[in-house]
């Protein structure tokens, strides 16, 4: 976590980089764009919403190499922020273990799990591609679900089918 982290609105949760006050990105649409572009240095960790559901918990970043932006569900009118903080509490370790896995296994990480929509993206250090278009956000355990086991020996044996599907060789 970078050491120089501004509030991005006075009185609101919200901490980043220089460059995620100059330009945050909070919304759908931003999450669906950050992959997009390269955001280099971007930082970006807290509270914010806007309207009756459109809150969320977030942590964004792009180290020049992998792209992360997590926008969790929290708060709001429809919300029960007790469960929602459970599930955050349950889903920010596990996929922080999952990050931690696979960045000292040399792969790069580009995931957007943004209010029920996701899109992960593993590029090993052999250079294979494993990809999930689901939200992992309710799904902790989410190697299974990946299909990328908890053994990075064996997520190299995984490859792309023909439809870009991660399929075991």
């Amino acid at each position: 976590m970078p050491d120089d982290l501004i509030q991005i609105f006075p009185g609101r949760l919200l901490w980043g980089s220089a460059i995620s006050q100059q330009a945050p990105l909070l919304t759908q649409s931003d999450a669906e764009e950050f992959l997009k572009g390269s955001h280099a240095g971007y930082f970006l960790i807290g509270f914010w919403g806007h309207g009756t559901n459109s809150h969320a918990f977030y942590y964004v970043r792009d180290d020049g190499r992998n792209q992360i932006f997590l926008r969790l569900s929290y708060g709001g009118v429809y919300t029960d922020n007790a469960e929602q903080s459970r599930r955050i509490a349950t889903f920010l370790p596990a996929f922080v273990d999952f990050e931690r896995r696979h960045l000292e296994a040399g792969s790069v990480l580009r995931v957007v799990d943004s209010m029920g929509s996701g899109d992960y993206e593993v590029i090993t250090a052999k250079g294979r591609r494993l990809r999930s278009d689901r939200s992992l956000f309710l799904t902790p355990d989410f190697y299974p679900e990946l299909n990328f086991d908890a053994s990075l020996e064996d997520t190299e044996r995984l490859s792309d089918d023909e439809e870009g599907e991660p399929r075991r060789e």
